[in-house]
């Protein structure tokens, strides 16, 4: 057991291989975001239960806000500074001293626009008024720690941006409940306590990084600064899109929702996001884990890379259609054993939103794909595409619509992004996908079946769901579906 622990050990906390070195730095990625995604959302659904959908929609508000914001906080020196540190070193204090150097300019930046711009966007959301000058502090804390993460990166050390993570997402989960338990049931308490969180998680991010940050103010270079804005571009205008695309739905709402309806909306759109964005770390994590094989296949051989990337996609819609049609069924159940009866409103959002998970899913692989082949202007362009065409439907369908509406937009601008970007991956590398469907789909139906008569019963809906699961497994067994013997790998 002893010899046992001891090459576990190795394997999870030193870098010996390239090989052993991305397994480990997957390894501890995925822990570090799957689990503090598991506690960020019981924090979620605690809080929305005791704030109820106005007051939830007034945090989610504020911190969608913040996100939004956030995107001038970095416009790519993170980037930057991750690959000049790995590729020397003995570099890292001054790129690190220079990147802070931006970053703090950045920074004040960012909550001058919070203090004058941000009350504008939140006219209708009258409640988001106070938890604003806290919001430019969570900007800051979260910036600053995605510094030092870039320092841990640059040093492949992701056992440690793992242990950051998981130790920031318990801080702000026992703090944010502490303030809402203990002193004060409100967005603004919440938000307390959240950002405190965050603080505390910083502060040991860098404390991690420490022996890279001695005398800063002697490592600053001025005349490095124009030349990393320049090399950053690129990576701040990919982060830029990103954000904009997580965050531009909610900030519509809010904006086109009247400001009696508003907050109570915002909290029913929110409720409804929220578990589609946690099954979003699904392909983020699968996508992580291939990226490697595909980025050197691309170049060593064609048609292993064409295999890859033809079973990933059949996995990645082996896993999301029973997701889709269980969650279709058990929609009501789901949001209100989640959220409670208050939040039942967004169940049709939630439904539509489910058919995302049909294009997220093997989308994220065809987007690791495209980096693989260095076309990372078609990706940029893809999220451009779908930025565009998120806004401009949004502001067609919400009016009528209300957040039906906008789920509807997000779809219709996700599936034009993914047509695009597939088209253009099919140009780089022929593949093929529909030859993989016939046995899941037909699992699918099977188990749909099942979960239909399961839910006449009246039975608990995690019961449901977890003979649902059962049932789609079974079902794959006995069609014996070839991607099964992918699953231990």
């Amino acid at each position: 057991m002893q010899v046992k622990w001891s090459s576990i050990k190795e394997s999870l906390f030193s870098n010996r291989s390239l090989r052993q070195t991305v397994a480990k730095n997957t390894f501890w990625l995925t822990a570090g975001n799957v689990t503090g995604r598991i506690i960020k959302a019981g924090l979620i659904i605690y809080v929305a239960r005791v704030l109820g959908a106005a007051g939830y929609g007034i945090f989610s508000y504020a911190v969608s806000l913040a996100g939004f914001f956030s995107l001038f906080s970095d416009i790519g020196i993170t980037g930057i500074l991750i690959r000049e540190g790995a590729r020397n070193p003995k570099a890292l204090p001054e790129y690190l001293a220079t990147s802070l150097g931006i970053k703090a300019a950045l920074l004040a930046i960012t909550n001058i626009a919070v203090f004058t711009i941000a009350p504008s966007f939140s006219q209708n959301v009258p409640g988001a008024l106070p938890l604003l000058p806290i919001a430019a502090a969570l900007i800051t804390f979260d910036s600053l720690r995605d510094l030092a993460f870039a320092v841990i990166r640059s040093k492949e050390k992701m056992e440690s941006e793992a242990g950051i993570s998981i130790f920031t997402n318990l801080a702000i989960t026992v703090l944010g409940s502490a303030a809402i338990f203990f002193f004060n049931p409100t967005p603004l308490g919440l938000m307390i306590g959240y950002t405190l969180g965050s603080l505390a998680g910083t502060v040991l991010a860098f404390w991690t990084v420490r022996e890279s940050l001695y005398n800063p103010f002697k490592y600053f270079r001025l005349k490095m600064v124009g030349p990393m804005i320049l090399e950053s571009l690129p990576f701040g205008l990919m982060g830029l899109l990103g954000s904009l695309m997580l965050n531009i739905d909610t900030l519509i709402i809010g904006w086109l929702t009247s400001a009696a309806e508003a907050a109570r909306t915002l909290g029913v759109y929110a409720a409804a996001l929220r578990p589609i964005q946690v099954l979003y770390i699904v392909p983020a994590i699968l996508g992580t884990a291939v990226f490697p094989a595909l980025a050197r296949l691309a170049k060593e051989d064609k048609a292993r890379f064409r295999n890859v990337l033809e079973k990933s996609l059949a996995f990645a819609l082996l896993v999301a259609l029973p997701l889709v049609v269980g969650g279709f069924l058990v929609s009501r159940e789901l949001i209100g054993f989640l959220f409670g009866a208050e939040f039942l409103p967004g169940t049709p959002t939630f439904t539509v939103l489910l058919l995302s998970l049909l294009i997220v899913f093997p989308g994220g692989f065809v987007a690791h794909a495209i980096l693989a082949f260095d076309s990372q202007k078609t990706f940029l362009s893809y999220l451009g595409l779908g930025l565009v065409a998120n806004i401009i439907l949004d502001l067609i369908l919400i009016p009528p619509l209300g957040i039906v509406g906008s789920a509807i937009a997000t779809i219709a601008a996700q599936l034009l992004a993914n047509f695009v970007i597939w088209r253009k991956l099919k140009a780089i590398q022929d593949f093929k996908v529909l030859r993989y469907l016939p046995k899941m789909a037909i699992a699918s139906i099977v188990m749909g079946i099942a979960v239909a008569g399961l839910n006449t019963l009246g039975l608990p809906v995690l019961v449901t769901v977890a003979l649902g699961a059962g049932v789609y497994a079974l079902a794959l067994y006995l069609l014996k579906e070839p991607l099964l013997k992918y699953v231990p790998n």
